[in-house]
């Protein structure tokens, strides 16, 4: 397929719409001509000046016309994956004449995209964390309260606008008019697109369930007693860590996989209102005898990131070793509580990562530790967790080809996790040996604690 750029002809009469489309334009073709073409899925694609055998068109079952919108991306996006090439022509030029009213934008185009991005969504599943409904998990604090207020009203507020953008396209010679329009324009046509969305799905709550859901992901580095050679800071007593899945299973939150999120961020089910996720740290015997008991006794599930290399090696798989004085837990305890519903990823084989790392060593650090896992669980292992302070482009691009998800730890990084967070970098939020429940709410809510960040700040100001 070869496709061309689009301007709009001389004739088109002025309108705010008129240069919110240039501009537009302007911005898309830009973009292509720095790239060189489209990139699937994350770019608009406009098949309207466009060319290609009429044999392949028929091929692929031609237009979905159950989309009553964005019909020419999802057409590219099905003959992308048939692997048919797609070549920029930056010099076959079309002119558009365009005379769409802005009380038609806002209406039909705003009901028919809404829909459309829910369709898209569910068709092509590779689309989600793509689509204008990812936003939904995105927005946080008052603007959150906003969304939520314009989605439950009662009539669509769409209305109130209409008499400014008349004024506004009346005026649009000035520029501050055609600003204030186009400004307006976005304002309602998003309010539109977001109501009829949660109308094609069957509520704003179902909405928020398929594409505005947030993670809050915590990491415990030793649950147990103090021990030598583990830092205090990084320990949580066990009477603490109970209180803490206690205070979240009171709330209504569920402990989820890692792998719920990956199904989730794949088909937009599977997960709870309200999720949460456990990843502990290092495998070690005081992990299996004070925390993943406790996960169970509530119901939640968990994921525990191991060292495979001195663990699940074929020449060692019963063997076990030390860190900080603890043993590991052994290949038995892994199996029995992989059984019993708790899941495990790798951070690794040896944590002896080095930016002079070669690819083979690398490979065998990110890839070995996977294989040998598996042969270990018998089953797939999808996720793991970067080492911190320890990651790097060649690192990142190695992780990516290996495992559905990863997750960082630097401190630096924390927040909740939503439907356009990048599913190789992750953020997990610390847990600390004195976090109370205060502090914990503040995490799930924020993804982070401000109280932590005032000391911090005070303490480097003294």
């Amino acid at each position: 397929m070869v496709y061309g750029p689009i301007s709009l002809a001389p004739e088109t009469p002025p309108s705010i719409l008129k240069y919110a489309i240039e501009d537009w334009y302007k911005k898309y073709y830009g973009h292509l001509d720095a790239q060189n073409g489209v990139r699937w899925p994350q770019d608009d694609y406009l098949i309207s000046n466009s060319s290609l055998p009429r044999a392949t068109l028929i091929a692929c079952g031609g237009f979905d016309e159950n989309m009553p919108a964005k019909e020419d991306y999802e057409l590219g996006f099905r003959l992308w994956k048939m692997g048919l090439r797609f070549k920029y022509l930056p010099q076959a030029r079309a002119s558009e004449f365009y005379v769409k009213p802005s009380r038609y934008v806002l209406s039909n185009d705003g009901r028919s995209f809404g829909k459309t991005e829910v369709l898209l969504s569910r068709k092509h599943p590779e689309y989600r964390s793509y689509s204008a409904l990812a936003v939904l998990g995105k927005v946080r604090g008052w603007r959150r309260l906003w969304q939520r207020f314009y989605l439950e009203m009662p009539v669509a507020p769409v209305g109130l606008l209409t008499p400014a953008i008349w004024v506004c396209d009346k005026l649009c010679r000035f520029e501050i008019m055609r600003r204030a329009g186009h400004y307006l324009l976005g304002v309602g046509r998003g309010v539109v697109e977001f109501r009829s969305a949660a109308e094609e799905i069957g509520s704003i709550g179902a909405l928020q369930r398929e594409f505005g859901l947030r993670l809050p992901v915590l990491v415990y580095s030793h649950v147990g007693p103090s021990r030598p050679g583990i830092a205090p800071a990084a320990t949580v007593s066990p009477e603490r860590f109970e209180r803490h899945v206690s205070w979240f299973a009171q709330r209504g939150y569920t402990g989820i996989h890692a792998a719920d999120w990956v199904r989730w961020r794949r088909d937009g089910t599977g997960l709870p209102d309200q999720p949460v996720l456990f990843t502990l740290a290092n495998g070690d015997e005081d992990l299996a005898q004070y925390a993943l008991p406790v996960l169970r006794h509530y119901g939640f599930g968990g994921t525990v990131f191991l060292l495979s290399g001195q663990r699940c090696g074929a020449a060692a798989c019963a063997e076990s070793f030390t860190s900080g004085g603890l043993n590991s837990m052994t290949s038995e305890q892994i199996r029995y509580w992989s059984s019993q519903g708790i899941e495990f990823g790798v951070q690794g084989r040896t944590h002896l990562y080095s930016p002079t790392l070669s690819a083979e060593e690398l490979a065998e650090e990110v890839d070995g530790s996977k294989g040998e896992l598996e042969s270990c669980l018998g089953s797939p292992v999808i996720s793991f967790a970067y080492p911190p302070g320890l990651q790097n482009l060649a690192v990142y691009d190695r992780v990516r080809r290996a495992y559905d998800l990863a997750f960082v730890t630097d401190g630096k990084n924390e927040g909740l996790n939503h439907l356009q967070t990048d599913p190789h970098l992750l953020s997990r939020i610390e847990v600390q040996s004195t976090d109370s429940v205060v502090a914990l709410e503040c995490r799930v809510r924020w993804g982070y604690n401000p109280f932590h960040k005032l000391r911090i700040h005070h303490s480097e100001r003294t």
